[in-house]
């Protein structure tokens, strides 16, 4: 078991869906910290330093020292001179008292160390906590799962491996380790539960029943808001339209309608600035780096 587990650390830290990966990470989280998911950008070994791009469209700079925890899928990242431009990074981190960031664990991941892919479950075994999936492109993946993937449905009818089903359709994050794959989170639902697209990015704007949300190329997307929308937050903060913020990082499924787009689901994160953002405040400064942004999935 201890072979699940010690990567579990890790998929909390580079978690390829987006919120509920960085509520898996608060536990890693240091007292009076921060933690910050992104790309690392440039390594400075004689200042033991590390550059972080991060989805919020920040770039944080981190020291690290003797006591710093790095950890990899594949165990090959064992100090800052395995680090290199162009990973995927999630780190737990604290700020020093001369306003240094400190990182005290560090999780990386490699583009082809992780797999999003969505497709039909064609067999599942409690006993050896596997399943297996075929891909909407007809390719064949094996999962395995320990207990701290994350399952989720829109009724809460999947709550672990026993719950799920031949013929359901899921969407699974999963990293590599040792040529297998271990499933972070799997979301289950409906075909006609599929969202249209998917967005992630920043509140720009607020209406009576919608929000524009600014993506890192700079584009915006107004997306309308239902009674039937679900809010999801880190711990629960968040549940309802009147709880978002002009600033939340946000990541959004949606279903199109006449060239409309309304919210199934929206996963919230907190505002990039450590002041208070609200609605009919100014926007919070953040000034992001140009850099291609993911696209709405049809």
């Amino acid at each position: 078991m201890r072979k699940w587990m010690f990567p579990s650390l890790v998929l909390s830290l580079v978690a390829s869906l987006a919120l509920t990966g960085a509520a898996g990470a608060q536990e890693d989280q240091p007292p009076k910290g921060l933690f910050a998911r992104g790309e690392i950008t440039a390594v400075g070994l004689a200042g033991s330093t590390f550059s972080l791009h991060t989805l919020r469209g920040e770039d944080l700079t981190f020291q690290v020292n003797d006591e710093t925890h790095f950890a990899s899928p594949d165990g090959a990242v064992d100090g800052l001179e395995d680090l290199h431009a162009g990973l995927s990074a999630g780190v737990a981190a604290e700020k020093q008292t001369d306003g240094t960031l400190l990182a005290r664990r560090v999780g990386v991941a490699s583009k082809e160390d992780r797999l999003r892919v969505a497709g039909e479950i064609t067999g599942v075994v409690p006993g050896q906590e596997t399943f297996t999936l075929e891909s909407r492109e007809g390719a064949t993946y094996t999962f395995h799962t320990n207990d701290r993937t994350r399952f989720a449905s829109r009724d809460g009818s999947v709550q672990d491996i026993h719950d799920l089903k031949k013929g359901m359709h899921a969407v699974v994050g999963a990293v590599k380790l040792d040529g297998e794959w271990l499933a972070q989170h799997v979301a289950v639902g409906k075909p006609e539960d599929r969202p249209d697209a998917r967005l992630m990015g920043r509140i720009v704007g607020l209406g009576d029943s919608s929000l524009t949300v600014e993506k890192r190329n700079g584009e915006t997307v107004t997306v309308a808001v239902t009674e039937a929308t679900k809010f999801k937050s880190r711990g629960g903060k968040i549940d309802s339209f009147d709880d978002l913020k002009l600033g939340m990082t946000v990541v959004i499924a949606a279903q199109e309608s006449n060239g409309r787009l309304t919210a199934m689901w929206i996963a919230v994160g907190q505002p990039p600035s450590d002041r208070p953002a609200d609605r009919t405040g100014d926007r919070p400064g953040v000034s992001p780096r140009p850099a291609p942004a993911p696209e709405a999935r049809r």
